[in-house]
């Protein structure tokens, strides 16, 4: 998961860089009285929800290749852990009860 966490985090600094870019080409239409400042506000805002959508639906992909990916291979999953966690907590309290049962 920290792999995802790297590529995320890669991608948000492309994001940024990519931020900056759009409000640097809007500004300089803005200045060339191709585009009113207004107008220029939502089009850097509407471009930049895009990117919000984009993103997202990239990193639900990524963490969904990765999870095919770990099961290909054979590696249990983080949820897949704690599922078996909480199971082995409630066998452990059923021994318990059971032992108590005995005594």
């Amino acid at each position: 998961m920290d792999f995802i966490k790297k590529i995320a985090t890669a991608g948000l600094g492309a994001v940024l860089l990519t931020e900056e870019k759009i409000k640097e080409v809007v500004d300089d239409l803005v200045k060339k009285g191709e585009m009113s400042e207004l107008e220029g506000k939502s089009t850097v805002k509407d471009i930049l929800n895009k990117i919000d959508e984009n993103k997202k639906f990239i990193e639900d992909k990524i963490v969904e290749h990765f999870e095919v990916l770990m099961k290909k291979a054979n590696i249990a999953a983080p949820s897949d852990i704690q599922k078996l966690e909480k199971r082995i907590e409630k066998l452990e309290s059923l021994l318990k009860e059971k032992n108590k049962e005995t005594k």
